[in-house]
């Protein structure tokens, strides 16, 4: 579904201190931005625009009625998701399409999955996502998403995701940086500084993963491949480590093996899925190897074939 709304928003740059928020001693200028929704309401998925009538109720609801340096500072630019479907949401990426005055168009991204509830049943031993944080979207729950990234009801104080696509690549390692280090009011600058000439956007709900591996949308950003490629690279690895121990390796070749994907060359240029499955199944080796400094070896393995071994969800498209 798609809705526009002409809105004169006030923009300005929020700093942090003692507990509340003031505006600096910037000019606050009026901009007048069209904002076009693109939702999901035939699965319950709604996105909501600054301008609704409801927004600022459900995202101080959200926040739990505290402020938050980031939605102060970005909410003339961020949405919103609304899930009234039934099932938990895991994963979600939205798509800003945004065109200036001289009809230059951009593009972002923002969002995520909580891979871990698409790989089998959590271990109370690991530290998987839980449907109640990351990216997770209970039934009847709403989170934030704005531009450089979202808040998400049960976790409201931490960035769970970044946008991307920026004309800009030292704009977005900035704002990256500025996440990492809680630096808000910093990153506030930095994508405003990259946002600030853009007078139109397209905000879409591009897809959504439910917690039985089901997806939902358009998917023009090809996130439904993306995470299919992760979840199939993390399969593979568990799958040639049992395919190692029911043939007798010892822990030592196992994990000579394991260090060998965790070295391995990251690809350069432009990334294609075969591309993604290297990246993907590199990390789930570092993290192996993370499991093993903090455990055993033989500790490591066994909680990861408990994981192999468990139901895991099927990915479709509806």
């Amino acid at each position: 579904m798609k809705k526009t709304i002409l809105a004169v928003l006030a923009v300005g740059i929020v700093l942090i201190g003692s507990g509340e928020y003031f505006l600096n001693n910037r000019r606050v200028q009026a901009v007048s931005i069209q904002i076009n929704i693109k939702d999901l309401p035939e699965h319950g998925l709604t996105l909501i625009a600054p301008t609704d009538t409801s927004f600022e109720g459900k995202l101080s609801a959200m926040l739990g009625n505290k402020p938050n340096p980031l939605a102060e500072g970005l909410r003339s630019y961020s949405v919103l998701i609304e899930n009234r479907g039934k099932k938990t949401i895991v994963g979600y990426r939205l798509k800003w399409e945004m065109i200036k005055a001289d009809g230059t168009v951009s593009v972002r991204q923002a969002g995520g999955v909580n891979v871990g509830d698409l790989i089998g049943k959590a271990q109370p031993e690991l530290e998987n996502p839980s449907r109640s944080s990351g990216f997770a979207v209970k039934s009847g729950s709403t989170a934030f998403v704005s531009p450089a990234g979202s808040l998400s009801e049960g976790d409201s104080g931490t960035i769970t995701g970044y946008a991307t696509g920026s004309a800009d690549s030292a704009v977005l390692d900035q704002v990256r940086q500025n996440a990492k280090d809680k630096r808000f009011p910093s990153l506030v600058d930095h994508v405003m500084a990259d946002i600030k000439d853009y007078k139109s956007f397209t905000v879409s709900l591009d897809g959504v993963f439910y917690e039985d591996g089901t997806f939902v949308g358009p998917d023009t950003t090809g996130f439904f491949a993306s995470v299919e490629t992760c979840v199939n690279a993390k399969r593979d690895l568990l799958e040639e480590i049992a395919f190692a121990v029911q043939h007798n390796r010892s822990m030592d070749e196992i994990f000579n093996y394991v260090e060998e994907l965790a070295s391995t060359a990251l690809p350069v240029g432009k990334l294609n899925q075969g591309n993604l499955y290297n990246i993907y199944k590199r990390m789930d080796a570092e993290e192996m190897l993370r499991m093993r400094t903090a455990m055993s070896s033989q500790k490591a393995v066994e909680m990861s074939l408990r994981q192999y071994r468990q139901a895991w969800p099927t990915l479709k498209k509806l």
